[in-house]
């Protein structure tokens, strides 16, 4: 599985897809956040007290922003998983896999994780940057930590499903329109919770998979929201690995050690 890992990671940044995801991913979530501004900046705000002047000013909570980034991973995420198939795909290059030491389960894994740690990366610098530059100035430093992690958690449910549609798709293109549209589908149940029935709102907001999280900004801890989470991304990573499996038994034969 580690030599897999790092063979895709290293075709990710030797190709375009790697820093066009990177460049996607920055950019889209920048330009949310200035719509965060624009549109709620009167809503989501909490007040700073100079105990030294009695004076006190308005501010956003960055955290705030968090509820953006599920969308901005939506942009990208596709980018990392349309054609992470294609080139053993296009060039049959199932059939070599039975003279190396590797599972059908390694293969799988390791080119699932070789995406996974491209948005860990990516998480990682925007999120350290913003500490740097002082955005997160919430008070509750745990909440702002458990929100930054939750909503990793979010993004990898988001690309446990791009990553399934890919090996679904025997076709990149394919994958890369389906991925758009299954992502596009989730960003509309979620805006448009508020303008349906109270309960059909709960039942849009999970659906989305983008819109479970918000209770994690506020410091609760959902533990059904987790547990969604877990559940539906290793469900798709495993009927990704039992899709692929087939796939290398039919056109290459089971991989070495493979039972």
């Amino acid at each position: 599985m580690l030599t897999v890992l790092k063979r895709e990671i290293r075709s990710l940044f030797s190709s375009y897809k790697g820093y066009l995801f990177v460049a996607l991913f920055g950019i889209a979530f920048g330009v949310l956040r200035m719509v965060y501004h624009y549109l709620l900046m009167d809503k989501l705000t909490f007040i700073l007290h100079d105990a030294s002047s009695g004076t006190s000013f308005s501010l956003v909570a960055f955290e705030y922003m968090l509820t953006y980034l599920p969308f901005a991973f939506a942009i990208a995420a596709p980018i990392l998983t349309f054609s992470i198939f294609d080139t053993e795909r296009r060039m049959g290059a199932w059939s070599l896999l039975r003279s190396l030491p590797l599972t059908a389960k390694g293969v799988v894994f390791g080119k699932y994780l070789s995406a996974l740690c491209v948005f860990l990366l990516s998480y990682t610098v925007l999120t350290v940057l913003s500490f740097l530059l002082g955005f997160y100035t919430g008070s509750e430093l745990l909440t702002v930590m458990y929100s930054i992690l939750f909503y990793a958690l979010a993004c990898n449910t988001l690309l446990a499903i791009n990553f399934f549609i890919s090996a679904v798709c025997k076709n990149k293109y394919v994958a890369l329109g389906v991925s758009y549209g299954v992502n596009i589908i989730f960003a509309v149940l979620f805006a448009t919770r508020y303008a349906v029935p109270y309960v059909l709102g709960g039942i849009f907001e999970k659906l989305s998979i983008l819109g479970t999280h918000t209770s994690a900004l506020v410091g609760i801890v959902d533990i059904s929201a987790i547990i969604l989470h877990l559940t539906v991304g290793g469900a798709f990573l495993y009927l990704s690995y039992v899709v692929l499996k087939n796939e290398m038994k039919v056109f290459g034969g089971a991989c070495k050690n493979e039972k």
